[in-house]
């Protein structure tokens, strides 16, 4: 029972030293992990540290404790080694201003040689063992300041590639509008010389003309003065003034059938930026608008300017902002293409219609203004585009108060004068016709929103005989053919206008009376296509400015049609 005794006392000692000397075999193979550990991070470290692109220098207290091979040679020395040890004022003068800490990320010039060289400086403290290392990130920029110059000649060359693009959009307006103006003054010099053939006063048609050239001049001004170059300095600009001035430009850009609202430009609105780009973010804007409600009859363009307070925790800008908004009733974007937006060749126009650079460069413009865009969009609800800029306060910068009404569509007061100047011009010659139609009597409605070119056409028609009804506005005109159609012999409209397009008018009609022969006049119109122009069944389509003789001729080979 000793014996036995004595060995049933050993056993626990026996299983505690064997569980003594288990976990001690534990730590020693986990301390030798850990040290594997230690040796693969400091070799992995080493690696990146010794074959980093950039110069990189590990300090402590003061001291260099190593380098690696980049900063041997920015400094200039045979190797990392003939850097250690020395003090890092004598390897990496501070710029006089740094004070006794250098920030976390500065850029400044060090000297190699004779060689002033630019470089960034981010400094990153590394704990270790119960101190802490700086570790210096030293990044050469003699490359990037070289660049500079070929950078800038490209972001400028996009951006006025994406002006180009934005004239391009232009053209469809500006083609439509100078096709009026040249119809006016045509019309007129023919109404002119007709009168000194009889020897009648021509005096309101020629001032017509250069009522109708000083409209086309100022078209060419407006064209002029967005497609110059930037200026390369910033000021005060008044995106208020910016907004009214283009106003009829931006006009000319969207179809008659959309509505154009301007909201919040009464009120200076200022920022500090590049005048030229920033009427290039407008007109980039509107065009995208515009495309985005091309197949609708009905479309909302509302360009607003507003200024509130953004709170620090928004995004910059913040404090006192600029907004700039232009909001449309087109198709909307789709989430995925929303949040793509900006990105180059992202964009929501198909090929061959667009770059695909037009939103990169308006971010581009944006972010060169110390602003932000934001985009609210869904399918089928339209497109918000909100700019925001830091608002500049200059106290009496403006003098001259900024009137939406003083700026509204020169043209439409224009338009207005011109009008009565036909109509006085035609008073006396009512009872004398140019030449008698063989058709003359015939009933003509002529519609057409635009008075300068209406008022033309329709003496002109009542010269050659007919009766005339005018109309500005397609519904109206419907309306009056739908109390008789028996009674009208011919439908003269024009294509592009508020509400109603001239081929819709033309098969509104047609439901009423099949057989009304319709003649399309147009300056410009990209929706009127072969198919619709088959649709609408008109009897020929006339490009504008037509010459009388032509108007007369079209007029009576429909007329003629209809009788066969």
């Amino acid at each position: 029972m000793g014996r036995v005794g004595a060995v049933l006392l050993l056993l626990p000692v026996i299983a505690a030293i064997r569980w003594r000397l288990k976990g001690i075999r534990g730590n020693a193979q986990q301390r030798l992990e850990s040290e594997r550990r230690l040796r693969d991070s400091e070799g992995m470290f080493r690696t990146i540290f010794d074959r980093a692109i950039d110069a990189q220098l590990l300090v402590d207290d003061g001291r260099v404790v190593t380098a690696n091979a980049m900063a041997a040679a920015l400094f200039g020395v045979s190797s990392a080694e003939a850097l250690q040890d020395r003090l890092l004022d004598d390897v990496l003068p501070l710029p006089p201003d740094a004070g006794t800490a250098i920030p976390p990320s500065q850029t400044f010039t060090v000297h190699c040689g004779e060689n002033a060289v630019p470089v960034q400086c981010t400094v990153t403290d590394v704990p270790v063992e119960g101190r802490v290392l700086r570790h210096f990130v030293i990044r050469d920029l003699t490359q990037v300041h070289q660049a500079e110059p070929e950078t800038a000649w490209s972001e400028a060359q996009i951006r006025e590639a994406q002006k180009l693009e934005a004239l391009g959009t232009l053209a469809s307006g500006v083609a439509h509008d100078f096709n009026n103006v040249l119809g006016v003054i045509r019309g007129n010099a023919e109404l002119a010389k007709t009168a000194l053939r009889k020897g009648r006063s021509n005096e309101d048609n020629l001032r017509a003309i250069l009522d109708a050239s000083d409209r086309a001049r100022d078209v060419v001004r407006q064209l002029l003065t967005f497609s110059r170059r930037s200026s390369p300095t910033r000021e005060y600009v008044n995106l208020s003034r910016i907004v009214l001035d283009l106003q009829p430009l931006l006009r000319r850009m969207i179809p008659r059938t959309v509505t154009m609202l301007i909201e919040g430009a009464e009120h200076a609105q200022v920022v500090m930026g590049y005048p030229t780009q920033l009427q290039q973010l407008l007109l980039n804007l509107v065009s995208y608008a515009e495309y985005a409600m091309r197949a609708k009859p009905d479309g909302v363009l509302t360009i607003s300017l507003s200024s509130r307070h953004e709170p620090e925790s928004a995004a910059a800008p913040n404090g006192a902002v600029v907004v700039l908004q232009v909001r449309d009733t087109g198709d909307g974007m789709s989430a995925d293409v929303r949040n793509r937006i900006f990105e180059p060749r992202s964009t929501t126009t198909p090929t061959g219609e667009g770059m695909g650079l037009g939103m990169a460069v308006l971010h581009g413009i944006v972010v060169a203004h110390l602003g932000r865009a934001e985009v609210r969009s869904e399918v089928g609800q339209g497109t918000t585009f909100e700019l925001i800029f830091p608002r500049a306060v200059i106290e009496g910068l403006w003098d001259q108060d900024v009137n939406e009404t003083a700026s509204t569509n020169a043209f439409e007061a224009e338009d207005e004068s011109a009008a009565i100047a036909y109509g006085r011009a035609m008073d006396d010659t009512a009872n004398h016709v140019l030449e008698q139609s063989p058709y003359a009597g015939a009933c003509v409605v002529l519609v057409d929103d635009e008075p300068v070119v209406s008022c033309v056409v329709e003496h002109a028609l009542q010269h050659y005989g007919h009766v005339v009804h005018l109309f500005s506005q397609p519904e109206a005109a419907l309306a009056f053919i739908q109390q008789q159609p028996s009674a009208v012999d011919l439908l003269l409209t024009d294509q592009t206008m508020l509400g109603m397009t001239g081929d819709m008018l033309a098969e509104a009609v047609h439901t009423l009376r099949p057989d009304m022969p319709v003649l399309i006049l147009t300056g410009f119109s990209p929706l009127l296509t072969p198919e619709r122009i088959a649709a609408a069944r008109a009897h020929a389509v006339l490009l504008k400015p037509v010459a009388l003789e032509d108007l007369r001729k079209a007029v009576d080979d429909a007329l003629a049609s209809a009788r066969r």
